[in-house]
């Protein structure tokens, strides 16, 4: 939101934003979902997190050709106290 000012801004996400309340919305989106894929690099580095998100595109794309709906979830897994997805499926080294 560019037209408020950034420490009000930082403020509101505070409030309106909180570990609990994400991982609640990544949880209601999951169980509501037919499948999961998950994209994950390599190496936790700017040349491949470009490499997952080239992969996530081809994927969507191609589900999108076969008539198959796709959202993206885009979990900070760099933020431990919002990545229990990541730890769920074995993604510990982040």
């Amino acid at each position: 939101m560019r037209d408020i000012p950034a420490w009000l801004g930082h403020l509101a996400f505070g409030l309106f934003f909180t570990p609990k309340g994400e991982n609640d919305k990544y949880a209601r989106r999951i169980c509501s979902s037919a499948g999961v894929a998950a994209f994950v690099g390599q190496t936790a580095d700017k040349e491949h997190w470009v490499d997952v998100g080239r992969c996530y595109e081809r994927f969507a794309l191609q589900a999108t050709a076969l008539g198959i709906r796709n959202g993206l979830l885009n979990q900070p897994v760099g933020v431990r106290s919002v990545r229990p997805f990541a730890a769920a499926i074995g993604l510990t080294r982040w």
